[in-house]
C-alpha cells in the first residue's frame, strides 16, 4: 500500500470518524487555538482533502488531546490509534510506535507531526515515493540512505540513479513550491478541456434562446406571463412533478446502471438493496468504476434532495398565489415593457444553473467507499436526474426571482397608496426561509456538506429587509401585516442562532466559501433592480 506524510486533514478525519467528535465541537476546539470563526464546511473540506489546514494549529497538539482523546480503556484507544495509521498508510517520526510508548505519548505526537502538515493529503509533498523502500520523515535521511545502499550494491552507476531520482524529487518540490495559485489554475484549464463539449454546448445554448426570441418574436417575460396565467391546478402539478423528477428519473438512472453491469455479469445471482446502491452509485459493488455512478439511492441523500426541491417548489407556489391576488399584474408588466430585463435575467439563470453543475461534476473523484460523500459521476451532466433537478431549478429561480422583483416595482409604482395585505404573502416570506434553511442548514445539509451551505446566513438578512419594507411602505396595519413582520422577526432570530451556533462572529467565513454563488445571486438580483429603473425612466 502506498504511503504518505500525516496531515491536518488525516487528524480532522480521525477526530470526527474514530473518536466521533462532532464537527461543531471541533470547531470550537480550533477556535480556542486561532482567531475567526470556524465553520463545518470548512472542517468537512480539510476532512476530505479539498482545502489546506491551518498554519495557526501547529503546537496545539495538548489542547487537541486533552479535549478529543478523552477514553477510558486507554489501552484500546492506543491499539486504536495505531491500527488507524497502519491502516491509512501514514507515516510520521515514530509512526510503528517506540519502546515505552503509550495512548498518550503516541497520540500527541501523531497530533504533533499531523497539525503542523497542512499540505492536501494527496499533495506531491505528501506523497513518499515507490522508490522509497521504507517509511522516513525526513528526505535529506532517505536520500542519503537511499545513496549507501546503491553504492554498496552498484558503486558508481547507482550513484549516477540516485542523483537522478534526487534530482527528480527536487524538482517536484521545486515545482510545488511555485504556489498552489499555479496548480489551481492547471487543474481548472485540465477541466475546460476534458469538459469542452459541456462548455461548448452551455455557449450554443445561451446563444440559440435569444435567436430563438427573435424569430418567435417572444421575450422570456410572455413566458413568465403565461406561467402566471396558468390555472392553479396546472401549475401546482407542473412545479411539484418538477420538484419529484430528481427522485423519479434517478430511480431510472438506476435501472440503467443495473442493466449496464447485468449486461458484463451475466452470470450474478439476484441482488439486495445495498448491492443495488452500490452499483447505482460507484458503477460497481466491490469498487469505483469511473463514469459508471449514475445515481446515489442513500436514504438520507435522497429525502435531503426530494424535501430540498419540494420546499423550493412550495416557496415558487406561494409567489403564484400571491400574484393573483395583485389587481391587473400582467397588465401592469406588459404595459411597462420589462422584455430586456426578463430575457437578461433568464440568460442569468441559466448560466447560473451550468456552472453550479459543472463545478459539482468536476469535482475529485473518488477513492473508497463513503456514504456521505458525492461521488461526481452521479452529478454527470448526462445523468437524466441532473438534467430533471437543473430543468427543476431553472423554472422555480427564474420565476421567483421576476416574480419578486415584478411585485416590487407594482407595489412601490403606487407608493404612497397602500392595500390590504393578503395572508398569501406571509406564506412567500415562510417559503423563502424554509428552503433556504432546509437547502443550507438543515442537519441533512451539514451532514452533507452541501454545495450551497451558508445561503442561509447570507441570503436570510436580505430576506427580511426587503419584504419588511415591502410590507411597510405597500400595505396598511392589519393581522397579515403584522404577522408579516413577526416571521421576520422569527427568520432574523432563526438566522442568529446558525449565525452563532459555531461560534461565528461575522459573515466574511461563510461568503468566501461560497463567493461564486453569492456573487451571482447578487448579481442577479442587482441586474433587475438598474433595469427596472431604466425602464421607469
Amino acid at each position: 500500500m502506498s504511503k504518505r506524510y500525516i496531515c491536518q486533514g488525516d487528524i480532522f478525519r480521525y477526530i470526527n470518524d474514530e473518536l466521533n467528535i462532532s464537527q461543531k465541537s471541533l470547531c470550537i476546539v480550533i477556535d480556542k487555538v486561532r482567531s475567526g470563526n470556524m465553520v463545518e464546511s470548512r472542517i468537512s473540506e480539510v476532512k476530505r482533502g479539498k482545502r489546506k489546514g491551518y498554519r495557526e494549529l501547529e503546537n496545539a497538539e495538548e489542547l487537541f488531546f486533552e479535549e478529543c482523546f478523552t477514553i477510558k480503556d486507554e489501552e484500546l484507544g492506543f491499539q486504536k490509534v495505531l491500527n488507524f495509521v497502519l491502516r491509512e498508510g501514514l507515516v510520521f517520526q515514530g509512526s510503528e510506535g517506540e519502546e515505552n510508548d503509550d495512548y498518550r505519548s503516541y497520540s500527541l505526537r501523531m497530533l504533533k507531526y499531523g497539525l503542523e502538515n497542512c499540505e492536501l493529503p494527496l499533495s506531491k509533498k505528501n506523497l513518499i515515493y515507490d522508490s522509497l523502500s521504507e517509511p522516513a520523515t525526513n528526505k535529506i535521511e532517505i536520500e542519503e540512505e537511499k545513496a549507501d545502499s546503491y553504492d554498496e550494491l552498484t558503486g558508481s552507476a547507482a550513484a549516477v540513479n540516485i542523483k537522478a531520482d534526487s534530482d527528480l524529487i527536487q524538482a517536484v518540490d521545486d515545482r510545488a513550491e511555485e504556489g498552489w495559485d499555479l496548480s489551481l489554475l492547471e487543474q481548472s484549464i485540465n477541466k475546460i478541456r476534458k469538459n469542452w463539449v459541456y462548455i461548448f454546448l452551455c455557449l450554443i445554448s445561451l446563444f440559440f434562446i435569444p435567436l430563438f426570441f427573435d424569430i418567435c418574436q417572444v421575450s422570456a417575460i410572455d413566458i413568465f406571463l403565461w406561467m402566471n396565467n396558468l390555472s392553479p391546478f396546472v401549475f401546482f402539478s407542473m412545479i411539484l412533478i418538477l420538484a419529484v423528477s430528481t427522485l423519479l428519473f434517478g430511480l431510472v438512472d438506476t435501472a440503467l446502471a443495473i442493466f449496464l453491469y447485468k449486461q458484463d455479469h451475466k452470470a450474478e445471482e439476484k441482488l439486495n438493496y445495498y448491492e443495488i446502491y452500490l452499483i447505482a452509485k460507484y458503477g460497481d459493488k466491490h469498487r469505483i468504476i469511473e463514469s459508471k455512478g449514475r445515481y446515489d439511492l442513500a436514504l438520507s441523500r435522497v429525502c435531503y434532495s426530494v424535501f430540498c426541491n419540494i420546499t423550493g417548489a412550495f416557496a415558487s407556489l406561494a409567489l403564484y398565489s400571491f400574484l393573483r391576488t395583485l389587481k391587473d399584474f400582467s397588465g401592469f408588466v406588459r404595459a411597462k415593457h420589462f422584455d430586456i430585463m426578463a430575457d437578461i435575467g433568464l440568460i442569468f439563470t441559466l448560466i447560473l444553473v451550468f456552472i453550479n453543475s459543472f463545478l459539482l461534476f468536476t469535482r475529485k473523484p473518488m477513492k473508497e467507499f463513503c456514504e456521505k460523500e458525492e461521488n461526481p459521476d452521479t452529478l454527470r451532466a448526462d445523468r437524466l436526474n441532473v438534467i430533471a433537478n437543473n430543468l427543476h431549478i431553472i423554472v422555480n429561480i427564474f420565476f421567483t426571482y421576476l416574480g419578486i422583483v415584478l411585485t416590487m416595482i407594482y407595489g412601490f409604482s403606487n407608493y404612497p397608496e397602500k392595500n390590504k395585505m393578503s395572508p398569501l404573502f406571509i406564506l412567500v416570506v415562510i417559503g423563502f426561509y424554509l428552503y433556504l434553511w432546509f437547502a443550507s442548514s438543515s442537519p441533512y445539509a451539514v451532514d452533507f456538506n452541501a454545495q450551497c451551505t451558508g445561503a442561509f446566513v447570507l441570503l436570510a438578512p436580505f430576506v427580511a429587509v426587503l419584504t419588511s419594507v415591502y410590507t411597510i411602505m405597500c400595505f396598511y396595519p392589519s393581522l397579515n401585516y403584522f404577522i408579516s413582520i413577526g416571521v421576520n422577526f422569527i427568520g432574523m432570530l432563526m438566522w442568529l442562532a446558525c449565525l452563532f451556533s459555531k461560534g461565528g462572529k461575522n459573515l466574511w467565513p461563510v461568503e468566501r466559501s461560497h463567493k461564486m454563488y453569492f456573487a451571482l445571486y447578487a448579481g442577479l438580483m442587482l441586474l433587475f433592480y438598474v433595469l427596472s429603473v431604466f425602464i421607469q425612466m
